[in-house]
This record gives structure tokens, sequence and C-alpha cells, in this order.
């Protein structure tokens, strides 16, 4: 966090000292050139601003280098993360991760041509402003909800601490995940519902300000729709398959005057609560990190235990007895849990 807002410091002042060194050089308002951001910024004003500054071919080419391996940097985390998902809910195409990438990286060029042509900077405007400053707000607020409370922040904590080998800042990440991340994510994404408007644009790109007709209020939102609606229709896909897989096992009895008994639960609410519960083999791929809530993957719980006894690890039975702040409840935080004959789905 800390690095992250001196960088931020620090570009300002790049930004703003060559917004207004360019300023002065052609006797215009700063304000003119403080408002630019995006492609404007750096593909007119600053290389406008280096141009006119001593040993400008220099300072150009250092510039334009800059933003080519930026642009590689950002490239190799966009198409990682799809790929990445695509071979995990196909797990056949994990042999052949190649070929996945060549087609993701073949389909993305396709989809981002309409961008070359000429009015494809209103174009990336408009998909900008609904997918990066809206939708990833959104995707935001559903990812700290799930990790704090859907996953459980005790579950988090204690995988960080076995990932860095010491507990981190646990009441600074319980205040910004439980309680200051969600209610300013939420904020942000009920004032933009609020705030939609046609957009305004052009100027800090070098055009002439444009205003987008009405409909393409709806070409955004839709935009929008297509980058969110992927988490609940998943999210439901996901829980009819749990539904139809307890439906086949009968596991458990539909009966009302059953309720009580957690073996007899209806089998909706069984499909619920395994379908917001980890996957049976979720978990570190060493064998020696599986102790405590993962002690379930390594047949050899026995010697997990030791260990994690000699290192002053967290164990089940005190993951159990110790005071939970907030998240589900959690199958493996049971002192019997590695010796019983259930798994995590089956004892919800």
């Amino acid at each position: 966090v800390s690095c992250d807002c001196f960088t931020g410091i620090f570009a300002g002042f790049a930004v703003f000292a060559t917004a207004g060194f360019l300023a002065k050089s052609l006797g215009e308002s700063i304000e003119k050139y403080a408002e630019s951001s995006g492609p404007g910024l750096a593909f007119i004003t600053y290389p406008e601003a280096l141009s006119r500054m001593p040993g400008s071919p220099f300072f150009s080419v250092i510039f334009f280098l800059m933003l080519l391996a930026l642009g590689l940097g950002s490239q190799f985390a966009s198409t990682d993360v799809p790929v990445t998902a695509i071979m995990e809910y196909i797990p056949a195409l994990q042999k052949r991760r190649a070929l996945v990438v060549v087609v993701t990286c073949a389909l993305c060029y396709v989809i981002s041509l309409p961008f070359t042509c000429p009015g494809g900077i209103y174009l990336f405007t408009l998909f900008q402003e609904y997918t990066a400053n809206i939708s990833l707000v959104v995707i935001g607020f559903f990812e700290v909800v799930t990790v704090a409370y859907v996953y459980g922040f005790n579950r988090f904590m204690n995988d960080v601490k076995m990932m860095l080998g010491y507990p981190a800042g646990k009441y600074y990440l319980f205040f910004t995940w439980l309680i200051s991340a969600p209610i300013l994510t939420l904020a942000i994404t009920i004032l933009n519902f609020m705030n939609t408007q046609s957009l305004k644009d052009g100027a800090s790109a070098g055009f002439d300000e444009y205003v987008y007709p009405k409909w393409s209020v709806i070409l955004g939102w839709t935009v929008f729709a297509f980058c969110i609606l992927p988490i609940p229709l998943c999210y439901i896909l996901n829980y009819i398959q749990e539904y139809r897989r307890l439906s086949r096992r009968s596991l458990i009895e539909s009966s009302p005057s059953n309720y009580g008994n957690f073996s007899s639960k209806y089998r909706f609410l069984r499909a619920f609560k395994a379908n917001n519960s980890p996957s049976d083999d979720w978990g570190p791929k060493k064998k020696v990190n599986q102790y405590g809530d993962y002690a379930h993957l390594n047949p050899n719980s026995t010697a997990n235990k030791n260990i994690a006894d000699s290192h002053n690890l967290h164990t089940p039975q005190e993951i159990n007895a110790t005071h939970n702040i907030t998240g589900v409840a959690n199958p493996a935080m049971d002192p019997d849990f590695s010796t019983n004959d259930y798994t995590i789905r089956e004892r919800f």
C-alpha cells in the first residue's frame, strides 16, 4: 500500500510538471493540460512536451520504450487470467495450454480491431467508462464479500499466515476487508447507477468535444452486463449441479418432519451450503502445508499434526477453540475432521 501511494505521488509530480512546462511554453492556461488523461495524455500531451525539452530525442525514445514495456506487462496479466480460468473450468485443456493461449490471443486481437478504426477513440472511451470504471468496482465488491464473508475471514487469515510464515496485520485486514472495502465499493456502485448520463469526450484526446448519443448509454450498460453476468450465472449453474448431485446420491430426505435433523435437511439447503464451501481438493499443493484446515488432503495427518506442533502452528483443535470473528462455519475446523469418513461437501 505504501509503495502504491508513493508511486502515485511520484507519477503526479512527473505528469503535472510536464503539463505545466508545456502550458508555459505555449503560453496557455495550465487547466487545459491538467485535465489530460488516458490516450490523450500518453500520445499527445506528453510527447509534445518532450519534443520541446533539451535532449528530446533521447527522452522520447525512453518514454515510448516505457509505454511498450508497460503494455506488454499488462498483456501478460490480461492473458494469463482468462487462460488460467478456462483451464481450471475445463481440466482436459491443461495439457494444451499453448493452444489455449494462441486461441485466446487471436480472439482478443479480432475483438480489438474496431478500436483501431477512425472512430475507435470514442469506442475506447465508452468501453473504458463502463468496463474499467464501473464493472471493476462491482467485481471488486463481489470479490471482497466472497473472501470475507463466504470463504471466511479466519480461514483467509490462516492462509495468509501459512503463505507468509507469520501472521499479517489482522486488525487492519479485518477493518478493510469486512467493513471499509464492502461499504465503499457498494457506495461507489450505487452512485455510478444514480449518475448515469451521456458521455462527453474528445477534448482530452485532441479532438473537438463530442457528445455521445443517448443510445450509447444502453450500449455501455450492455457491455457492463456482459462483464458482470458471469458471476451470478456461474453461481446458479454450480448450485444446480450441486442440487443434482445430491439428488443422484440421495444423501438426504426431503420430509419436513425431519427438518431439525442435520442429516435430513432439505436438499436445496444442503446444495446451497455446499455451493458456498471449498471443493474437496482445495488447499496447498505442498504436503508440508497440509495441516490444520487442510489435514484431510494428506493421508498422513499424524505427521502433519507433529509438524504443526513443532512449529507452534494452528491445528484443527486450536482453530476450533479460537473465537471466530466472522465467516461461515468451516467443517475442517472440527477436532475430528481428519478422522471421519465425510468429505467437506458431504458434511454439509
